[in-house]
């Protein structure tokens, strides 16, 4: 057996890396993913990268699920906010069209549209939408796990407080790309879902690719995992979109965003088919809203002077280089684009673990290697050391509230009197249930179980990052709840009830 037969067998029978296609050239990308993801105890990765006019390789490393099949190139994954790029381009073919301006204002589509501060209302435009400076902070608990549509979901935020000042601060926001596609909605008279999959997924040969979860009988999904409260790695269901959303529904394979990177690349143009203009897709990753350099931010980017995020894209200087990000992450997974559009090189990576640094940490090891610059950085172990603080400072924070509890303080009513309905103008009912087993919370989506923390305050039971260490406190006055605290929100008995 030759040398090249024995490789092909080796890698058919192995879980090693599966790799279309297999240039000898393309052996260290190998190993950086394979490294990578052992370092950092991912089960499965898969990496797509292409230049203008190519795939360079498509890499599989590992398992779609832990004890199960080796993950594929055709593996579907949900996108989460990577989805936002794909929003941002179609916005970019509504202002080709002349249908939708980038400076709009918003309320000549949706007039209905609020917030909190009457002058900002009147002000917000398209763009202040797509870069996160409208003044609002994230509020992901009014969209994830909610049973809302998208309008009544983009309605409730005019009854939130702004936590900055309109266009002078970057706060992530995934409700106003709902607003967005609402805005796409009504320049165009046709559903986001559909501007997205007959401009983008249909011309791009985009096979799997979808506007919201696949049929797990008509394509391959992947298992998402994360650590349970004892550390160790457990699969976590897949977070549920079955409605398109603008700001995270799109689900697509690492050979889907191939032609979805090409088309990038290729500043919005499909061999010889333009589909939406050079200037208006490059607007997309034209810096609009500055990330300051300190911090966190400053530690893990090094090599970096200036930060912005454009439409849709963080975008920053790397070593004389143009840098176009963004990440997404939801239940169990994370999904990182990078781009180098002045270089001619894009990339994907895919990983079904939640709570990990290694998608940045490869990123940039990958982005070194395709430039063919001298690592100036581990950028594994950098990483691995900002983790490990995280890990130290959560530790740190939770010892300092077990330093702090009353344990010994039981509750001043019994339980029952804890039990009832309560409200918020924008987050909804909440209702808390006396049981056998104590108390248990209902909202929206949730139903879990609360323990005893000190006096009046439970601890919510669960290992989701979205509620993990969260706690529910009653302020009661006269022997009767008269309020409940949760995460810096105050519901109210509900009248009638």
């Amino acid at each position: 057996m030759n040398q090249l037969c024995r490789l092909l067998f080796a890698l058919f029978i192995s879980l090693g890396p599966v790799v279309l296609p297999l240039p000898a050239q393309e052996a260290r990308l190998r190993e950086i993913i394979a490294t990578n993801r052992k370092a950092w105890d991912v089960p499965g990765v898969n990496v797509v990268a292409v230049d203008r006019t190519s795939t360079i390789a498509i890499v599989s490393d590992g398992v779609r699920e832990i004890g199960g099949k080796p993950i594929t190139p055709g593996v579907v994954f949900p996108l989460a906010s990577c989805t936002k790029q794909f929003t941002t381009a179609i916005m970019a073919s509504l202002v080709d069209e002349g249908v939708l301006a980038w400076n709009d204002p918003v309320r000549k589509y949706l007039p209905w549209f609020k917030l909190a501060d009457p002058a900002a209302s009147e002000l917000v435009l398209v763009r202040d939408l797509l870069c996160h400076r409208t003044g609002l902070p994230a509020h992901d608990l009014l969209w994830y796990h909610t049973p809302w549509p998208t309008e009544e979901v983009v309605r409730r935020c005019n009854l939130m407080p702004a936590t900055a000042p309109f266009r002078m601060e970057l706060q992530y926001q995934s409700i106003m790309y709902m607003a967005a596609g609402l805005v796409c909605e009504k320049a165009s008279g046709k559903p986001w879902g559909e501007l997205v999959e007959s401009r983008i997924f249909r011309p791009l040969g985009m096979k799997t690719a979808g506007v919201t979860q696949p049929d797990p009988a008509k394509a391959e999904t992947i298992i998402g995992h994360r650590a349970n409260p004892e550390g160790k790695l457990a699969a976590v269901p897949l977070y549920e979109m079955k409605t398109p959303n603008s700001a995270g529904s799109i689900h697509a394979s690492a050979e889907d965003l191939a032609p979805w990177l090409k088309f990038l690349l290729n500043e919005g143009t499909v061999g010889e088919r333009p589909l939406i203009s050079a200037k208006n897709l490059r607007e997309t990753w034209t810096p609009q809203t500055i990330i300051r350099r300190e911090g966190l931010t400053a530690r893990m980017n090094p090599h970096t002077e200036q930060l912005s995020y454009g439409l849709g894209w963080v975008v920053q200087d790397y070593r004389g280089h143009l840098l176009c990000q963004h990440a997404g992450f939801i239940d169990g997974l994370r999904v990182h684009i990078t781009m180098m559009p002045k270089d001619g090189i894009a990339f994907a990576i895919f990983a079904n673990r939640e709570g990990t640094r290694m998608n940045a940490a490869l990123s940039n090891q990958l982005v070194d290697h395709f430039l063919k610059l001298p690592p100036l950085t581990d950028w594994s172990k950098l990483f691995q050391e900002i983790a490990a603080d995280e890990e130290s400072a959560a530790r740190r924070e939770q010892k300092q509230l077990e330093v702090a509890r009353r344990a010994s303080t039981p509750p001043s009513l019994p339980l029952a009197r804890y039990a009832g309905k309560y409200e918020h103008p924008a987050y909804g009912v909440m209702e808390i249930i006396a049981g056998k087993k104590g108390l248990e919370w209902k909202w929206n989506g949730w139903n879990l179980s609360l323990s005893h923390w000190e006096v009046n305050t439970f601890k919510i039971d669960t290992d989701n990052p979205q509620l993990l260490g969260m706690f529910i406190s009653f302020v009661v006055a006269d022997g009767n709840v008269r309020l409940v605290r949760f995460t810096g929100l105050e519901f109210t008995p509900k009248t009638g009830e």
